[in-house]
């Protein structure tokens, strides 16, 4: 459904005043298609349906499904009025059966009974509680945790076990506490703990803590903490709140414990959903995929391939071994032939056919947010990948610098026309070493060079975007760039040459004027170092300060743990 024909649906049950039948419903979120038409059967189905039901699911495995917030998904037509805090059309959607016990696919969770109070829609929550929900549903209903990408800043993760009357207090709305409290299914989230094992009142005493006494938002809370103790029976209220509050220091230290354990939670689990859905997808791609080139799959093959040369010989190509540092830190090399590239091109191109023509397998394909081709490690390149690591390795050995495992690569695809091309930016990436290897450029192919500009430590400082789901390891941030007369090189790419690069290195690719051409990105770390975490022991690079699997903060050189990363892993 589009947003204009959301704000037509949510405009029509907000200004009528009957609710509307089915089949208007039904006009707004199945409309007509040419041949078969497909329609729910019932009011009912229409209401409790995600408003993507009428399109097609994304393939298991795709962007959306190894990240659900990136899903086309709105939510039920429910969630979507409360959001909006239209209350007429709430009412008429409860009155049609609307379940308000919805939570939205998406990582948060979030649905109308955590929406409204959080929010403080009461006129919204008064509908949603004239819902025939049971005290069981009730008590079952907590918050999830999840992470939220913030801009340029380092994720923020949110807590769950939290219950709709916790959302309230600790926004202060006063009001809806006390509807929940004059609901007998909803008065055990009085007591009811949070993740952490505190109770509504502890919470409530915390947040205060760093509030100064005078301020409009600790008398709120405080507001809503005498509600909870009246209906507790609790005699001088006031009184024992107060003595539930910690010392500033106390609190703050508290906090930061909660949120090592939160950032834990939160990782531990995406770990464990991403390798899930990984193995998932290798397995059908195993069932269901016949290659083009499947010698790019075998692990002997594949290195066989990749370095002979352009001739008719055999022999290996040693030039692959001798890197030239054409900038600081920037060294390029021959590492493929050109039928080699040829045949990864095409490739890569003959799997997303395949997959986008046949949906239904489920197949993994990962579209980044700039339409190009990701988490290529997920869809059975690894072999291609491990290949290319080896080939760079053999450089950086020549070249005097550490070996480099790899753990993530995307194909990227320049030619005229491309909207995206005119948004690309100077950046730093997210990788401790970045190899850049052509695989493709046509005969007329003009422009799409790369630019490199003073590098790291003389000239601003990079900082890792966390914009873009980590998950598909596609976010790259600057702060304060270095601009164009700070370049000092301009690199013109060649098939079978990569270009070797610290992550930290600031580059850019410049338009394309003619033609097309593509490039193989493969990040990698520096080194086999894994993880401190006595249960985790995944890879984790030494220059990060947290592992990204687990949260486990690296020890600073004074024994303490390390603060706050500047760059994420």
């Amino acid at each position: 459904m589009s947003s204009s024909q959301l704000g037509d649906l949510l405009s029509v049950l907000n200004d009528q005043e009957e609710a509307p039948d089915s089949s208007v419903l039904q006009d707004f979120l199945f409309p007509p298609f040419s041949g078969e038409v497909a329609r729910a059967p019932s009011p009912c189905n229409i209401i409790d349906k995600e408003f993507y039901a009428a399109s097609p699911k994304p393939q298991q495995g795709s962007s959306s499904s190894l990240s659900t917030e990136k899903a086309e998904c709105m939510g039920s037509p429910l969630y979507i009025a409360c959001v909006s805090n239209l209350p007429i059309a709430v009412a008429k959607l409860i009155h049609m059966g609307a379940n308000p016990m919805y939570r939205h696919p998406a990582p948060h969770g979030d649905g109308p009974l955590f929406h409204c109070p959080e929010q403080g829609y009461e006129a919204c929550l008064k509908h949603l509680l004239q819902s025939p929900f049971s005290k069981e549903e009730a008590e079952q209903m907590r918050t999830k945790d999840f992470k939220i990408a913030l801009g340029q800043a380092l994720p923020h993760f949110e807590a769950g076990g939290r219950s709709p009357l916790l959302l309230a207090a600790c926004n202060g709305h006063a009001p809806i506490v006390e509807l929940f409290l004059q609901d007998t299914r909803c008065q055990a989230w009085a007591e009811a703990p949070d993740s952490f094992g505190r109770a509504p009142l502890q919470v409530l005493a915390d947040e205060m803590a760093s509030l100064a006494v005078e301020s409009v938002k600790r008398k709120e809370l405080l507001a809503t903490a005498l509600l909870l103790c009246a209906h507790l029976g609790i005699d001088e209220g006031e009184k024992e709140v107060n003595g539930m509050i910690p010392g500033a220091e106390e609190a703050k230290t508290a906090s930061i414990t909660r949120n090592k354990i939160l950032r834990s939670r939160v990782l531990k689990a995406e770990t464990a959903r991403k390798q899930e859905l990984r193995l998932k997808g290798l397995s059908l791609l195993e069932q269901h995929y016949a290659p083009r080139h499947s010698f790019l799959y075998d692990p002997t093959e594949v290195c066989a391939a990749m370095f002979k040369t352009d001739t008719e010989s055999s022999t290996e190509n040693e030039s692959a071994q001798s890197p030239a540092e054409i900038s600081d830190g920037v060294f390029a090399f021959p590492l493929a032939n050109s039928a080699f590239c040829k045949a990864v091109w095409e490739e890569i191109h003959h799997y997303e056919k395949f997959v986008r023509d046949h949906p239904d397998l489920g197949l993994p394909l990962h579209e980044r947010h700039d339409g190009n081709l990701g988490n290529l490690q997920d869809c059975g390149f690894l072999p291609l990948l491990e290949a290319v690591e080896k080939g760079a390795n053999r450089a950086a050995e020549k070249a005097g610098r550490p070996p480099c495992r790899v753990y993530h690569a995307f194909l990227t695809r320049n030619f005229v026309g491309r909207e995206e091309n005119a948004k690309f930016k100077v950046h730093c990436d997210r990788s401790a070493v970045t190899i850049n290897l052509c695989v493709h450029a046509s005969d007329d192919l003009q422009g799409s060079t790369v630019g490199f500009f003073l590098p790291k430590g003389r000239r601003g400082r990079a900082v890792a975007s966390p914009k873009k789901d980590e998950e598909n390891d596609d976010g790259s941030a600057q702060i304060d760039p270095p601009g164009e007369e700070e370049r000092v090189l301009t690199y013109a790419h060649k098939v079978g040459t990569a270009v070797m690069h610290d992550g930290s290195c600031w580059h850019k690719t410049d338009p394309i004027e003619r033609g097309s051409r593509g490039s193989l990105i493969v990040w990698a770390r520096l080194g086999d170092g894994v993880c401190g975490e006595r249960d985790c022991g995944e890879p984790m690079d030494p220059s990060w300060k947290f592992c990204k699997a687990c949260g486990w903060l690296r020890p600073v050189s004074n024994g303490s743990e390390s603060a706050l990363p500047v760059v994420p892993a």
